[in-house]
């Protein structure tokens, strides 16, 4: 619980708030990108899945590097093979934790719409359902985005661009320490 409270104490600091709101433009350019991937290619006829999967690596790799050069752009001294590293990691997690958010959201969404236009009338719920597929796709798609948003948030923050003293590193990631050292010693920052 304290983690928690101290994460959420850390957005007093205007720089993590400025860092959040760079990060969340990343997302945003992203998704959007992503859905009209995904929209574009069900339009030609492509399963919803494999286009999910399509958007995703179109995702990862402009989201790489907007944060890379954006949001996280301040921490030039780890080098960036060791960033794409800890991404190519993060991605394995979080993109297999996507397709199965997409799938189960796909399969709740139409529920949930209709629940929730039910109370507003007939002519909404005809409209709707003459457009379920769509809407269906899209609530899957925001829906799992966000909640990878947030778990890369964390990700993105406490490894790949994080912030580390080298004797932190030394401590928590060896392997990595003993990398940058034999190679980039002389970019490091000084604490």
């Amino acid at each position: 619980m304290k983690k928690i409270v101290d994460f959420v104490r850390s957005f007093r600091d205007p720089t993590r708030r400025l860092r959040f709101l760079l990060f969340a433009g990343t997302s945003v350019v992203t998704t959007v990108g992503g859905w009209i991937i995904i929209r574009l290619l069900a339009t030609l006829g492509w399963n919803i899945d494999i286009a999910n999967i399509v958007q995703a690596i179109w995702s990862i790799a402009v989201a790489f590097y907007l944060n890379n050069r954006f949001a996280w752009g301040d921490r030039k001294w780890i080098p960036l093979i060791v960033k794409m590293k800890l991404y190519a990691i993060s991605k394995i997690v979080t993109v297999s934790f996507n397709a199965i958010c997409f799938r189960v959201l796909l399969l709740v969404s139409p529920f949930v719409i209709l629940w929730v236009l039910q109370p507003l009338g007939a002519p909404l719920l005809k409209w709707y359902l003459s457009h379920a597929d769509e809407y269906a796709q899209l609530v899957a798609y925001l829906g799992s985005t966000a909640i990878i948003m947030f778990v890369n948030w964390i990700l993105y923050d406490q490894t790949v661009f994080a912030t580390r003293s080298l004797k932190e590193l030394q401590h928590t990631h060896p392997r990595i320490y003993k990398w940058m050292i034999a190679r980039y010693i002389i970019n490091f920052r000084k604490e």
